[in-house]
């Protein structure tokens, strides 16, 4: 009896995978997307409520340090600071990738700030538990400190890398300019501007 050789498994859609998926492990075709300008403002919503979920998560752990009232006023606080930083830096970095010639527009340039708003809103939720361990472990008020800026810093890093790289490959797509020294310039006043309302 001659056994059959089943069908190839096809690759799965990107459409079918998760979001969080779809950030981690899917970057260049985001990217694309976002150069044909496909459902950006959707995109966009997306983003807005996985930073609302995922850093209100982390807000939680992080104020469950003090109370539960501290708890529930950090779950609200860490997303306003991830969405306030965006708002206020949005601006700029619009005007910025017009000098670097990329050619973006401003939803597209949104999209890109929300995309990478949202990954490091990813890196905090799964940097919770470690904070969670480190308020029932009882850690001193120093070391929670510590332990919570080395987060926020580590997910900063990843988000604007992704930022960095998004930027460049829809900018090449679109025929613009790669020198990207203003870009830095831009991400220096954004981390500067984190600091601040921190």
């Amino acid at each position: 009896m001659i056994q059959e050789t089943p069908p190839p498994v096809p690759p799965a859609s990107p459409a079918r995978n998760g979001v969080v998926h779809r950030l981690l492990m899917e970057r260049p075709v985001l990217f694309d997307e976002i150069h044909r300008e496909s459902g950006l403002i959707g995109k966009s919503l997306i983003f807005l409520t996985l930073i609302a979920v995922l850093g209100g998560f982390y807000g939680l752990a992080m104020g469950s340090f003090s109370s539960a009232s501290q708890a529930l006023s950090s779950a609200a606080k860490v997303p306003l600071l991830l969405v306030g930083v965006m708002a206020f830096c949005l601006p700029a970095l619009y005007v910025f990738n017009i000098l670097l010639g990329s050619r973006l527009g401003f939803m597209q340039v949104t999209t890109l700030l929300m995309m990478s708003t949202a990954v490091i809103a990813i890196l905090l939720a799964a940097f919770a538990p470690i904070t969670f361990f480190c308020v029932l472990t009882g850690a001193g008020y120093e070391f929670f400190v510590i332990e919570n800026v080395a987060c926020f810093s580590i997910a900063g890093f990843f988000g604007l890398d992704y930022l960095w790289k998004g930027t460049r490959r829809v900018s090449a797509a679109r025929g613009g300019e790669r020198d990207m020294t203003i870009l830095a310039g831009w991400i220096v006043v954004y981390v500067l501007l984190g600091t601040q309302l921190a």
